[in-house]
């Protein structure tokens, strides 16, 4: 699902930001007219799905023209949008639109501070318990240190009777990747990930992994039949905490100016302008040839080297921008040969 970039701006300063090339760097808002362009751009091989993301796009100053487009375009199915929900209450009327989703990324009170912290859960009571939205609401917590205390997203789940809850696991800065092996980096936090899933299992919450999912070879059998029973405990059919592929498809994040990224944690790796491309399928494409593939050929570590799992196009051992400097350095080496040949 593509996503169009509505600000930069954000109204907090969080110390994980996968966005920080952008984040309140400027305070560039999308225009109307580029945002119809993205949307023509995304729609254009039929009805879509699209997401809404910043900086924090509740704060983009046409934001509720932008809704109220979303509503009557009969060629969007569903929009989600990605806030960390202080300024839901002045769309209230809009957001519970059938055509929504949210997705409410959720920082501690300690972190934002209390009086932030009450109004986004006043703003979740209301969409939830009086806009019957409990279906279309989803919390998310990016689990970026590994002494983080999450019992105040576990208890915003129990208030709201939610049992599910994204799970963002952050990665080192791309700048150092080269020097890091994703594989060793989840193994070192790999037992506080276990103490988090057995907290979350003792209060009957199922989290999903977004992004930087785990490759499946960190865990021991152990391991992985605690997580199959964990599962199987509360009849979880599907799940991708104990997948054999570790993997993830071109997002595609399309900037205010148009141009488009593979995703916002390889934004700084290539940019390309939209209008280069006929439709969203041929641009991801394009970040899967350039990026992707090249991603399953670099082996992350000895193990990898012989993995069926990664000669299969099943796992790149964890996140893509692990890579990023090799995979550079492969496409650069490529760019030139291809323009000696010209």
């Amino acid at each position: 699902m593509p996503n169009i970039m509505l600000t930069y701006r954000c109204n907090l300063s969080c110390p994980y930001c996968f966005a920080n090339e952008f984040v309140n760097k400027q305070s560039t808002d999308i225009t109307f007219e580029n945002f119809q362009s993205a949307v023509r751009f995304i729609t254009k091989d039929g009805p879509a799905f699209l997401g809404l993301i910043g900086g924090e796009p509740t704060l983009h100053k046409d934001f509720k023209r932008i809704l109220t487009a979303i509503i009557e375009d009969r060629k969007i199915k569903e929009c989600t949008i990605y806030t960390n929900g202080l300024e839901l209450d002045s769309y209230f009327d809009e957001v519970a639109s059938p055509k929504f989703r949210l997705l409410v990324n959720c920082n501690s009170p300690e972190t934002i501070g209390e009086t932030r912290f009450a109004r986004i859960v006043n703003n979740l009571d209301i969409l939830i318990n009086q806009r019957y939205m409990r279906d279309r609401i989803n919390l998310g917590i990016n689990y970026y240190s590994d002494d983080l205390d999450c019992s105040f997203i576990i208890e915003l789940l129990k208030r709201f009777d939610l049992h599910r809850v994204r799970l963002s696991l952050t990665v080192p800065d791309f700048s150092v990747c080269g020097t890091v092996s994703s594989v060793a980096f989840f193994r070192q936090r790999k037992q506080s990930l276990m103490k988090l899933l057995k907290q979350f299992s003792d209060n009957a919450i199922v989290p999903y992994y977004d992004c930087n999912k785990p490759p499946v070879c960190i865990w021991t059998d152990d391991e992985k039949q605690w997580i199959q029973e964990y599962l199987d405990r509360y009849g979880v059919k599907e799940s991708n905490l104990l997948e054999t592929n570790s993997l993830c498809y071109p997002v595609i994040d399309i900037l205010p100016t148009l141009e488009a990224v593979r995703c916002f944690g390889m934004s700084s790796f290539e940019k390309v302008h939209i209008h280069d491309f006929d439709t969203v399928t041929d641009l991801a494409s394009y970040f899967l040839n350039r990026v992707d593939c090249e991603a399953y050929r670099i082996a992350d570590c000895t193990d990898c080297r012989a993995c069926y799992y990664r000669k299969t196009r099943h796992c790149t051992a964890g996140c893509i921008g692990f890579k990023s400097e090799y995979i550079k350095k492969v496409n650069e080496s490529v760019d030139t040969v291809l323009v000696g040949d010209c």
